[in-house]
Parts: structure tokens; C-alpha cells; sequence
């Protein structure tokens, strides 16, 4: 009798931990009161549910059952609508919540806070201060000392605050994660370059370099500097006042088909429109005439 009972109280123990472990995590930055939690849960269908709020580092778990067809629900309980049960949540998922708010907090609202710092900034070699992000999507050896140069501790103190740093690490640090939010966490270095242009280099502290965030990389303006012909698509414009030869000469290392309107080459560019695909692509250069 006493061998069953401790299996089978092995058995609920298991079955428990398995149900939290598989929760779904939920968020829900609205969520304020139990009603709102459980509201959150129901609209995320059946299963058991996670949901958290990282403004308040409050997590609750609930788990939301199907009404099965022609079964009597609960009194109370309008026929179809499901059973949703508040449950305890798992303690390690309470911890991930408040440090994850902690670094919500220390992070400005997010607990993947961007940080800006200039290439000058960087300790890389001294011909990288003065190439852009174009440079930066051709080169592999570029990229590979910029993100290494990013991950270095002595740069991480000193872009970022105490606080922030010990947020970052308290969170990334937990064994386990059940509600994502630990490999979630980084900092990114949006790093300019003397154009003004810039990409995104992430930088987790349990790892030895950074590494770019793959599509980031911008020109002053916001626009896409484009990494490969598929990206190759759509108007880029000076309209921001943005110097775009070096944009013409990037879409043509890439492989697209150039062709001019209005003056043929001489003055500043006003737009740059590219469609088609693959070897097909072709960009209009549209020149300013004065």
C-alpha cells in the first residue's frame, strides 16, 4: 500500500512538472488583475498557459480545458464555454518574471535595450573607423573584428550602467527558462559609422564576441542597405537628404542590371527603384537635372 502510494505520488509529481514545463508563456502587457490574466489565457485556446506582464514581473498560470460536445458544464458555466482553472505557477517561473521586469526596468522598457556607440567607440583597427555599413556587408573580416571588438567586457562597462549589466546577467544566468524570456534578453549595439550609417551587433554576456544581427544594416536615413540581389527590391530615395552612390555601387556589385534617367551619370541621385529577380533585377537610377 505504501510502495503505491509513493509511486503514484511520483506519478502526479512527474505529471505536474511535465504540464508546467510545456505551459505556453503568454504575454500580456495590459493585464492587471486575475480577470484580465484569465481572459488572456482563454484567448490563447486550450492548454495551460503562462501569462506574464514584464511592466509588473507578474506571472500567473492557468490552464484552459475544451467543453466537450453534449457534456454538462459547470454550474455556472454557459454550455461550450471552456473550464479555466487558476493554477500555482511553477517557482522557477516566478523568478524568471521579476528578474526579467528587473531588467525591464534597468533597460528602459525592454529587456533588449539598444545602446548606441560610435565605431570610434570600438577598440578595432584603426582603418575600420573610417568604412561604413556597406563595408560592413562585404567584408567578413570587418564584421568579424566589429563583433568582436563588441562583446569585450571593458566596452560593456562602459556603454552600460551597473545596474543593467547585473539585470542582464541575474536573468541570463537561471538554469531554466519557462517562459523564454532569458535567451530573449541581449544587448544590442546599434554601432554608427562615420557616415552615419549603422547595423546592430548583439552582444549576450556569456559569450565572447557579439554577433550582427543579420539584416540591420542601415544607411543614416533608416534605409536598407541591401546584403544580397533578393534584397535588391523596392526605392531608395534622398529625399532624407542622403548621398546614394554609394547605394548605386552596392546594388551593382550585387549583380543588378543599372539604367539611367534623366542626366546619365552626373549630379546627385533622387531615387534608385529596383524590381524583377535573380539575374533579371534591374535598378532605374533617376538623376537629379539642374
Amino acid at each position: 500500500m505504501t510502495k503505491g502510494l509513493a509511486v503514484a505520488t511520483i506519478m502526479f509529481v512527474a505529471c505536474a512538472y511535465s504540464s508546467a514545463a510545456s505551459a505556453i508563456p503568454v504575454r500580456c502587457d495590459t493585464c492587471r488583475d486575475d480577470g484580465a490574466f484569465r481572459e488572456e489565457a482563454v484567448a490563447a485556446g486550450p492548454g495551460t498557459h503562462l501569462v506574464y506582464n514584464l511592466e509588473t514581473g507578474v506571472v500567473q498560470q492557468w490552464s484552459v480545458g475544451g467543453e466537450k460536445g453534449g457534456s454538462r458544464p459547470a454550474i455556472g458555466r454557459p454550455r461550450g464555454a471552456p473550464k479555466v482553472t487558476a493554477q500555482t505557477p511553477p517557482p522557477r517561473a516566478t523568478i524568471e518574471a521579476r528578474r526579467a521586469h528587473e531588467l525591464y526596468v534597468q533597460g528602459g522598457g525592454t529587456i533588449r535595450p539598444i545602446i548606441v556607440v560610435p565605431i570610434s567607440h570600438l577598440p578595432v583597427n584603426p582603418n575600420i573607423q573610417h568604412k561604413t555599413a556597406y563595408d560592413f556587408v562585404n567584408d567578413r573580416n570587418m564584421q568579424g573584428q566589429v563583433e568582436t571588438a563588441a562583446g569585450r567586457p571593458e566596452v560593456i562597462s562602459a556603454i552600460a550602467s551597473t545596474g543593467l549589466v547585473t539585470a542582464l546577467a541575474d536573468l541570463t544566468n537561471l538554469a531554466s527558462s519557462y517562459l523564454g524570456l532569458k535567451n530573449m534578453a541581449c544587448l544590442l549595439l546599434k554601432v554608427v559609422y562615420k557616415d552615419g550609417s549603422y547595423t546592430i551587433i548583439r552582444v549576450d554576456l556569456d559569450h565572447a564576441n557579439g554577433s550582427y544581427e543579420p539584416n540591420s544594416a542601415r544607411t543614416q536615413g533608416g534605409q536598407l542597405v541591401p546584403e544580397n540581389i533578393d534584397q535588391v527590391a523596392g526605392e531608395w530615395s534622398n529625399y532624407a537628404g542622403e548621398d546614394l552612390k554609394p547605394m548605386l555601387e552596392q546594388v551593382r556589385r550585387l549583380g543588378a542590371t543599372v539604367t539611367s534617367v534623366g542626366s546619365t551619370g552626373h549630379g546627385r541621385i533622387q531615387t534608385i527603384s529596383c524590381s524583377g529577380a535573380g539575374a533579371g533585377k534591374v535598378c532605374a537610377v533617376r538623376w537629379e537635372t539642374y
